[in-house]
């Protein structure tokens, strides 16, 4: 029984949350980009019709026109 409660005393003297990492703040910067660059690019869909979620997908180093995407419904396309 006494273990228990030395066991519980540390776990909860653990989780306090006065040994977080207070007081150091991350200053996120975003990265400039410029637009001209993107303005040219037009977006389409070149998967299958198809929802869900996938498990990998893969391209062909030298080819750039082939890929190959596994779905979690099955399938390899």
């Amino acid at each position: 029984m006494m273990r228990k409660l030395i066991l519980l005393g540390m776990i909860l003297f653990m989780s306090f949350p006065s040994f977080s990492q207070r007081g150091k703040s991350a200053v996120v910067q975003i990265p400039n980009f410029d637009a001209e660059l993107y303005q040219g690019l037009k977006w389409r869909n070149i998967g299958p019709y198809r929802g869900g979620r996938s498990n990998a997908v893969s391209g062909v180093p030298n080819n750039d026109q082939v890929f190959f995407v596994g779905y979690t419904g099955g399938g390899l396309w």
